[in-house]
């Protein structure tokens, strides 16, 4: 790690006993993305890939949900994979809803409970854009899953209108490293669940906990697009399984994906 950026020569001394693969990496592409390749390696190997963090100091292609991107400068925030073999198929389907509370908890220690959860995965202090979170599962021939959790956090300087930063909100002085590793374990956690815990009685915890940290509130009226679709009705909350109910007309529609825009967002 000679002539390594700080920030990564921190968080190799910092590591102390995380069991797993750990790849820091100077400048990538987008961890997302090589995370996904090395799965592909793997299985094309037929190998089971290992449990993997990989971390950048730099992304110059960083993305986000439908690829929208993430502007990544150096040792400005955290760009980070997660790549989580052998999942329980019946974790998959809460997986993202527990993990963005997860992280919005993290974040909270550090910025006095003022993050708020955008649906599905955004994450907002006083409606400035601070971290989001993304998730792929992969399948095997075997019917294997391998989970990429990835997730991004503005810590110094806000890149863009519209963000803000750990730097900016934060009534303390809060690590790069520290936090990094710190919203890792919280991840970690967010898909192990305690040995005999019933995954329905987490998930309902989870919704619960996603509920109280949402910007919207019932009664909002909300424009929701999905694809190519965009639907508007008055927001009820979420249902167990985080998925967005929505009142329109006389119909209620549960919303398992898509996001929450405002008229004046482009389509």
């Amino acid at each position: 790690m000679a002539g390594a950026p700080q920030h990564l020569e921190r968080l190799l001394a910092l590591r102390r006993d995380w069991p797993e693969n750990l790849v820091l990496l100077e400048r990538v592409s987008s961890t997302h993305t090589l995370g996904r390749r090395l799965v592909r390696e793997y299985h094309r190997e037929l190998e089971p890939p290992p449990s993997t963090l990989l971390v950048a100091h730099e992304q110059n292609a960083g993305h986000g949900r439908g690829e929208r991107a993430w502007f990544s400068p150096p040792g400005n925030g955290i760009y980070a994979t997660l790549v989580l073999p052998e999942l329980p198929k019946e974790r998959l389907r809460h997986l993202p809803m527990e993990a963005i509370v997860a992280l919005a908890e993290g974040l909270n220690r550090s910025l006095d409970g003022a993050c708020r959860l955008k649906w599905p995965n955004d994450l907002l202090v006083r409606g400035a854009k601070i971290s989001g979170l993304l998730l792929h599962a992969l399948h095997d021939e075997d019917g294997g899953v391998v989970v990429l959790l990835s997730f991004g956090v503005n810590h110094g300087r806000a890149p863009l209108p519209g963000t803000t930063s750990v730097k900016e909100e934060a009534p303390g002085e809060v690590g790069l490293s520290e936090l990094t590793w710190e919203l890792v374990e919280l991840l970690e956690g967010s898909f192990s669940l305690d040995a005999g815990r019933d995954p329905e009685e987490a998930a309902a915890e989870a919704a619960a906990r996603f509920a109280e940290l949402a910007v919207h509130q019932p009664g909002d009226q909300l424009i929701c697009r999905m694809g190519a679709e965009t639907v508007e009705g008055i927001f009820l909350g979420f249902d167990p399984h985080g998925h967005l109910r929505l009142l329109v007309g006389d119909q209620e529609r549960r919303l398992a994906s898509g996001e929450i825009v405002t008229a004046e967002d482009p389509p």
